[in-house]
């Protein structure tokens, strides 16, 4: 009876000793995998919706688009002289039926999938580094891009809650700077 006792109670806590998602830190590939480059003047962009699945739950654990996130791999290159603000960098998608999605930071992305998930328990560890694996993901749009250096990563953007399938996605970056 002992023995049943113990099995018994050991075995809900099992799955908490887990990363909460078992995410894979994305290496760079050479730009030409991302797609064209396309000029914004001081900037050299390329972007690729990642709409596979299979990609998906390689990379990031889950499906991200049911959970109404898509992850964009992007490329931003400065080609000016000059070092280049990314907080002015504007960049949008825009769908087929001309809606812009928003663009989401990482912690916003990571919480919308943990939400789909219902994650609620977690391991402190494996959440510290589920969240670090996430957040190396990301593409840097915060701090400064020296000239000509060039940085990939992924972008994230919110899906209307009416989109949970590939669609059309356009991704247009404006620099605004002033």
């Amino acid at each position: 009876m002992a023995l049943a006792m113990a099995v018994t109670v050991t075995i809900p806590f099992a799955g908490c000793a887990r990363r909460t998602f078992d995410v894979k830190v994305v290496e760079a590939v050479p730009p030409d995998e991302i797609g064209p480059a396309i000029s914004t003047g001081r900037l050299s962009v390329r972007f690729a919706p990642m709409w596979d699945e299979d990609w998906q739950l390689a990379t990031l654990d889950a499906n991200a688009a049911m959970a109404g996130v898509l992850p964009v791999r992007s490329e931003i290159e400065n080609t000016s002289g000059e070092t280049v603000r990314l907080k002015k960098v504007r960049i949008v998608a825009l769908d087929g039926h001309g809606r812009a999605w928003k663009q989401i930071d990482v912690k916003n992305a990571r919480k919308r999938i943990e939400k789909f998930y219902g994650v609620r328990l977690r391991n402190r560890e494996g959440d510290r580094e589920y969240r670090a694996d996430f957040e190396a993901n990301a593409l840097d749009v915060r701090s400064d891009l020296p000239a000509g250096s060039r940085r990939q990563g992924l972008l994230y953007f919110e899906m209307p809650s009416d989109v949970r399938r590939q669609v059309p996605v356009t991704i247009v970056a404006a620099d605004e700077r002033r």
